[in-house]
């Protein structure tokens, strides 16, 4: 990346930042605790089209919701929300491996010295459950018993939509499994998944048998090589067996989405995985194509879960050996799910300008 496309981007993020800052004086003063940089620009893989990952720390949640904003300008993304402590506190426990935002964060403001002293305090709390192995192997060891089950009802599964979800699922418990018990976070972004692993203490061929996960198009050959990973991370890192129960899902009545609850859906959907998926074309990364689609699926899985809506499935059609097809066929989806948008009347927000964000100047129709 040139040096002058480096620091426009910075500049954006400022200037975000800057609006941000002030919305917050003006409509919810005294409400923000913390403001962090996360993700890419903070650990400096950026690119063109990444989004400023904002960590938003408020003390009053139902005040501060008032900053919230999903929205598109220039082609990305962005998708500022509201956290509470807890945000943080849940993650100084170590339950998994995303814990980045607490690992390391562009703190750009804080609201006085007992803020900083509180985001300090679970710092301190995260890096003593990091290296607690005893905790850690009884985390690792329930992620395996999952994972045994599931593989399991994996091997019943005819639909392609279905087992691929299932595959996504066990994919995310095994790299739990791998960095935690390497006492290890998530540093980049998925994109970074496979290098990260690499420089960690893993099972012989772990990597290559992991990769023909998401390369290969024979479930029989996906089926008999997750086997074989299961059985390895078991021996290799001496875990236990637990007994498993089986996931039954509770029935649920879906009511009908109503355009509150429509609002940023689409702006999210666009920010977390389109260009993610145009990114693994651009730098040929078949698990980010892969991992990106398991994920988005799982954002119209949950929003199914509660909504009486279209059921969506998409992750069937992934295909290895041409992400292009699998950024097009996201592309799809996010046009069909504008429709729903277009049944509301509802305009997708989208600016050319930093200073448009909280005018309401959205260009989209």
């Amino acid at each position: 990346m040139n040096e002058e496309l480096k620091k426009s981007l910075l500049e954006r993020n400022n200037k975000i930042i800057n609006v941000v800052l002030n919305e917050i004086e003006k409509k919810c003063p005294n409400t923000i605790d913390l403001i962090g940089i996360a993700g890419s620009f903070c650990n400096g893989t950026f690119y063109e089209k990444s989004d400023l990952d904002l960590v938003i720390i408020a003390n009053d949640i139902e005040k501060s919701k008032v900053i919230s904003k999903c929205f598109i300008m220039n082609g990305v993304g962005f998708d500022i929300y509201i956290s509470s402590w807890d945000h943080f506190k849940t993650m100084s426990q170590y339950n998994n491996q995303y814990v980045t935002k607490l690992k390391k964060l562009d703190i750009v403001y804080t609201k006085n010295d007992e803020v900083l002293n509180r985001y300090e305090m679970y710092q301190k709390e995260l890096n003593k459950n990091m290296n607690d192995s005893k905790r850690i192997k009884a985390k690792v060891n329930r992620f395996y018993s999952l994972i045994e089950s599931k593989y399991k009802r994996l091997l019943e599964i005819k639909d392609k939509n279905d087992y691929y979800r299932l595959l996504g699922s066990i994919t995310s418990y095994m790299n739990n499994i791998v960095y935690m018990m390497n006492k290890e976070y998530v540093h980049g972004s998925s994109k970074n998944t496979i290098e990260e692993m690499s420089n960690m203490n893993i099972p012989d061929n772990y990597i290559e048998n992991y990769k023909i996960l998401f390369t290969s198009t024979n479930i029989e050959k996906i089926n008999y090589v997750l086997k074989k990973l299961i059985w390895s991370i078991k021996l290799y890192y001496d875990l236990e067996d637990i007994n498993a129960i089986d996931y039954i899902p509770n029935y649920k009545i879906r009511s009908k989405i109503s355009s509150k609850e429509l609002t940023g859906t689409y702006e999210e959907l666009f920010s977390n995985y389109y260009n993610k998926l145009y990114h693994a074309v651009d730098i040929n990364n078949r698990y980010l194509s892969f991992r990106t689609m398991v994920d988005a699926q799982e954002f119209f899985d949950d929003l199914y879960e509660v909504y009486d809506i279209p059921k969506i499935d998409f992750v069937g059609k992934y295909n290895p050996n041409d992400l292009k097809a699998n950024a097009i066929v996201f592309e799809k989806v996010l046009n069909e799910w504008k429709k729903i948008y277009d049944s509301f009347d509802k305009e997708i927000e989208i600016y050319s300008d930093v200073d448009d964000i909280y005018k309401g100047r959205s260009k989209s129709k």
